[in-house]
């Protein structure tokens, strides 16, 4: 999904970043958690080196717009409902988000959703067992919102 890196706040002492990107009309801004590959010397950097998930280091630079591939993490738990009213939500001033779609797929302990709004599925990691989750239904849970960069635009 197209977004535009409008800042990024560090944890000096940790390797966790919030991202705030600008997503467009669909979305807007969201605040998006990413982990850094150097313990940061500053609150809010210019840029960071963050490592896909096939092991390629690549640089996340304010001010710059990317194709991002989203993934929500730290879910622990979700609930079914009988429509989508809204599928991304942000809560407060934190990286923690509110998603609403339709089970694609059931990947062991993970899935895969639909957010139709978007026309985006999103990987979900899940902290628990999936095991009553069924293809086709439509169900809500709240994590954050991880991002990798696929590419600059």
């Amino acid at each position: 999904m197209k977004g535009h890196v409008t800042s990024i706040k560090a944890n000096p002492s940790m390797h966790e970043v919030t991202i705030s990107i600008e997503f467009g009309e669909q979305i807007g801004n969201l605040k998006c958690y990413a982990f850094s590959l150097s313990v940061l010397e500053t609150d809010f950097p210019s840029e960071i080196e963050v490592i896909s998930d096939d092991d390629v280091i690549k640089k996340i630079v304010v001010g710059r717009s990317y194709d991002f591939k989203l993934e929500a993490c730290f879910v622990t738990s979700y609930q079914r409902i009988e429509k989508v009213r809204s599928n991304i939500e942000q809560i407060g001033n934190t990286c923690s988000i509110k998603f609403q779609g339709t089970v694609q797929k059931v990947i062991d302990e993970d899935f895969v959703c639909r957010l139709d709004s978007i026309s985006e599925n999103i990987y979900v990691i899940y902290e628990d067992s999936t095991n009553d989750l069924m293809i086709g239904e439509i169900i809500e849970f709240t994590g954050e919102l991880k991002v990798e960069p696929s590419f600059e635009i």
